[in-house]
């Protein structure tokens, strides 16, 4: 329960050293409590939990419920240099203005000075603005920075071994074997053709050599010529020199065993 009219028109100091305000004002069961650090007065019953002091944004709030609809209010000094400050319309005797921060409305039937301003706020607002005021700010990530411009004097890379060269690199022992087996075929070659020439030309030499040979006779035409180197030829008896022609007496009439051979072959 909030004090009344009376104790929030006197200034701090003069309220706080009236101890007693709350018992008086409400009963024995109820204390008086200062909400550190805004020596905000709390009037507290015993063996109670609400109303309760209660530190939300670095001030002391005297909240008198658990529920996000309850109220909670604090005792401060004025606050309209603060941005977005909210202006009191329920101003004390002599005082020009007199504010409460953002996210509050000013007390109804407290008038405000500039020394004391009470402030109420939702219980359920009061919570969501600490913790957004005690939760670590989100790590924007940095975008990163260029670095200085190098190209008026580029350090050149080293280029990287190109697979053609290590390609010919493995293949070098393979060239050279092919190229020694090459070399190999190739003379060879040559030696055969040579070979084939020399002994062509020996079978010509040797076919210029030779003489042709008669062809051999047939069975039947030997059977001729040895009756023809048998034959015999003689002279008639009683015939000598200063007689007239020779006959021949015998078997002259026989040819010759090649003209016969010559003559079945046509």
């Amino acid at each position: 329960m909030p004090p009344g009219h009376d104790l929030a028109s006197q200034s701090s100091v003069s309220f706080l050293a009236q101890r007693s305000f709350c018992g008086n004002a409400f009963g024995a069961n109820v204390t008086d409590s200062i909400c550190a650090p805004n020596f905000t007065l709390c009037c507290v019953r015993r063996n109670l939990p609400y109303p309760s002091c209660q530190q939300h944004l670095g001030k002391g709030w005297c909240c008198i419920g658990g529920n996000s609809i309850d109220n909670c209010y604090v005792d401060q000094e004025s606050v309209c240099s603060e941005p977005n400050a909210v202006r009191c319309k329920d101003l004390a005797n002599g005082t020009a203005e007199a504010c409460c921060p953002r996210l509050t409305t000013c007390s109804a039937g407290y008038p405000a000075t500039q020394e004391v301003v009470r402030c109420n706020i939702l219980y359920g607002d009061l919570v969501k603005a600490g913790q957004s005021l005690s939760a670590p700010p989100v790590a924007t990530p940095e975008a990163p920075k260029p670095s200085p411009s190098t190209s008026s004097n580029p350090t050149p890379l080293p280029a990287p071994p190109s697979a053609p060269q290590q390609q010919e690199a493995a293949s070098s022992p393979v060239l050279i074997v092919g190229a020694a087996v090459g070399a190999t075929l190739g003379v060879l070659s040559i030696v055969l053709i040579l070979y084939l020439l020399v002994r062509r030309h020996c079978k010509a030499g040797r076919g210029r050599g030779e003489t042709h040979a008669a062809p051999p006779l047939r069975a039947e035409n030997q059977a001729v010529k040895r009756d023809w180197e048998s034959s015999v030829y003689t002279l008639p008896r009683g015939q000598g020199r200063g007689y007239g022609p020779v006959e021949l007496v015998g078997r002259n009439t026989l040819k010759s065993p090649v003209e016969l051979d010559g003559q079945s072959r046509g």
